[in-house]
């Protein structure tokens, strides 16, 4: 239970392959991620991510260490040392933790053209995720007080120790069309409706470190946007996304605004939950010179606050704190493709391969993470 970050990495319109090419018939390797495909054909994308944080920001918009919550935490304000046999007032130490997180996602991405202006696709994956933490109780008039701090935190509350977590789990799933509903000889507008199945596993309520990639909510998408090619191998895309998520149930403890998120584990609950809507704006510029393309990109996402509700009457607040918020992304990336000398003469390889880095810039209640990404997307 990490409500103090913002677990919720808002989704993106759904990805499938090349460019829109409004002006040329194949049109598998005119970039910006416009990915339509011509009548009939298929095509295979494979995608890995590696990822990582310190950081993340908060409520105020500033930068804290991960987990910092659990930072600095005088342990005699949640355990009453006359409970261990010893005298009140006793200095049970103050807690001093650091987190770093880390971790990979491979996806999958399939789409057939129903038609040369109609795709449809799949994605799924795979994520494993680390979280890294340094925990110890420090200043303690006591002996072993890292140990007797755990000692309480599983048989006072029914929490796991803290220590470093490993997480795997599917991805959410997307499925999709992309429609060019509008086109001209050198720019195209695209409508792309998505479910998102929520197959990520849940959030384990009992364990205070753990981290998941993605929020497992079922989703509906709709993306629109605009893609722009000039002279000198120059193009722009453009696009606005909503989400909203469908409402559902998931494992938490409850626990009121402002209070230390330390319940007992008899206060588990299966929680009413409603992710807040969310909308992205994305503007990205390129430019190609023969088989090589560069491009910089910026995308801007602003949620709302998620909403819970406790069927035995708990106090929920503490969850919905801190889950509306935004992010600022950056994108730079490189992508080469062998598709139009495979085309001209038979030779090579009929592959896209593209490599970007991304980074969150600004946030609030969001993550400050750094990932690199890498994908060979194959026509057939």
């Amino acid at each position: 239970m990490t409500s103090f970050i913002a677990r919720r990495l808002c989704a993106t319109a759904l990805v499938l392959l090349a460019g829109p090419a409004p002006a040329q018939e194949l049109g598998l390797d005119d970039a910006l991620s416009g990915d339509l495909l011509p009548a009939g054909r298929h095509a295979l994308r494979a995608e890995i991510r590696y990822g990582e944080a310190t950081q993340r920001y908060d409520n105020d918009g500033q930068r804290l260490d991960l987990f910092s919550s659990f930072n600095g935490v005088p342990i005699n304000a949640v355990l009453n040392p006359v409970l261990l046999g010893l005298p009140a007032g006793t200095n049970l130490g103050t807690t001093q933790l650091r987190s770093q997180a880390s971790g990979e996602r491979l996806r999958f991405t399939y789409g057939y053209g129903i038609g040369d202006d109609l795709t449809a696709g799949a994605m799924f994956g795979w994520s494993r995720v680390r979280n890294k933490i340094d925990y110890q109780v420090v200043g303690a008039a006591i002996p072993n007080a890292t140990a007797t701090a755990q000692a309480a935190l599983v048989g006072g509350y029914g929490y796991k120790p803290i220590a470093s977590t490993t997480t795997e789990s599917p991805t959410d799933a997307n499925f999709g069309v992309r429609w060019r509903f509008a086109k001209g000889d050198n720019w195209s507008n695209v409508l792309t409706p998505v479910l998102r199945l929520g197959l990520a596993e849940a959030d384990d309520p009992d364990n205070l470190v753990d981290l998941q990639l993605e929020d497992g909510s079922d989703d509906l998408q709709l993306a629109l946007e605009h893609f722009h090619q000039w002279s000198g191998g120059w193009e722009m895309w453009s696009a606005v996304q909503y989400t909203h998520s469908l409402a559902d149930k998931v494992w938490a403890r409850p626990f009121a605004v402002g209070a230390l998120p330390l319940v007992p584990k008899a206060n588990s609950e299966k929680l009413e939950r409603q992710l807040g809507d969310a909308w992205s704006a994305n503007l990205q510029g390129g430019r190609r010179i023969g088989d090589w393309r560069w491009f910089g990109r910026l995308e801007y996402t602003r949620n709302s606050a998620a909403d819970f509700t406790s069927a035995r009457g708990q106090d929920v607040t503490g969850l919905e704190a801190v889950t509306a918020g935004f992010t600022l992304k950056g994108w730079l990336g490189l992508s080469w493709s062998g598709i139009r000398g495979y085309l001209a003469d038979g030779r090579g390889v009929p592959a896209i391969v593209t490599a970007q880095y991304e980074t969150v810039l600004d946030g609030r209640n969001a993550v400050k993470t750094d990932n690199l990404n890498l994908s060979v997307t194959m026509p057939f």
